[in-house]
């Protein structure tokens, strides 16, 4: 019978697949669709996907990404850029 230090344990383990798994999916997608995607996310929702690319070495795409949003962004926004 496993100990509650074995459970926890396949229990991180089970989540952390998971996550990677959920990975390999979006790192399949067409990048390109994510500049209709940014714009239509909150500052804080396009800061935490980009924080989640960067952590899985797409700095490049996370940089992209906030470009795409801030084109969208009011000015007092986060990402706002005066024209």
């Amino acid at each position: 019978m496993p100990t509650d230090e074995v459970r926890a344990a396949e229990a991180q383990a089970d989540k952390e697949r998971a996550v990677y798994e959920a990975w390999q999916v979006v790192a399949d997608l067409d990048w390109h669709m994510w500049g209709d995607i940014a714009p239509t996310l909150s500052c804080t929702q396009v800061e935490a996907f980009a924080d989640v690319l960067r952590a899985n070495g797409e700095t490049e795409v996370a940089d992209i990404f906030i470009e795409e949003h801030a084109k969208e962004d009011d000015e007092g926004d986060a990402h706002y850029k005066a024209s």
